[in-house]
């Protein structure tokens, strides 16, 4: 019975110590289950703090790189509009330069005209008298000729008709001239 008993206490101490290290391991696991889930959340919330600071970031650096890029676009824009004002002022100073150019030709063409006109008025009045005096030299070759078959005291009076006749001309030619002048 000693034995019995000896291997009874034996067993009931081993299913004892079978429980108590069943228990034991349990809590043991139930410990480090509660361990790895408290790990769990905190790597979670962790996570989610370092998702929630990349985000944050990323949404800094979206904002910068937009901010950087309104005020490269607007240096551009204000370059372009300098540019486009440059070119606008080059151009009003070639159109001033054209009208300039057109004036001065205008002009030119003009006074070209008004020369032109002055030459054949001129030409004109050259050729009336020549025709004039082509008139004069035939009328004096005619008085010559009367003149040769006059006497002295005829031949006189003729000259200082035909003197005073051209002398009568000249000062109406003069005179004509004259008003003309006055007009322009």
């Amino acid at each position: 019975m000693s034995t019995t008993l000896a291997i009874l206490a034996a067993l009931v101490a081993l299913g004892i110590g079978l429980a108590l290290g069943y228990f034991v391991r349990l809590r043991q696991a139930q410990s480090r289950l509660h361990s790895v889930e408290s790990l769990s959340q905190k790597l979670m919330e962790d996570a989610r703090r370092e998702a929630d600071t990349l985000k944050k970031e990323a949404l800094l650096q979206a904002k910068d790189q937009i901010y950087q890029m309104k005020v490269e676009f607007e240096a551009e824009t204000k370059e372009r509009r300098s540019e486009l004002n440059q070119f606008e002022r080059r151009l009003a100073q070639k159109e001033e330069l054209l009208d300039k150019k057109s004036d001065n030709l205008e002009s030119r063409e003009q006074e070209a005209t008004r020369r032109e006109l002055a030459i054949i008025e001129r030409e004109r009045q050259v050729e009336e008298q020549r025709a004039h005096y082509d008139h004069l030299v035939a009328q004096q070759k005619e008085t010559l000729e009367r003149i040769a078959a006059m006497t002295q005291e005829e031949a006189r009076a003729q000259l200082i008709q035909t003197v005073e006749d051209e002398a009568r001309h000249e000062a109406a030619k003069t005179l004509k001239r004259v008003e003309q002048e006055t007009k322009e």
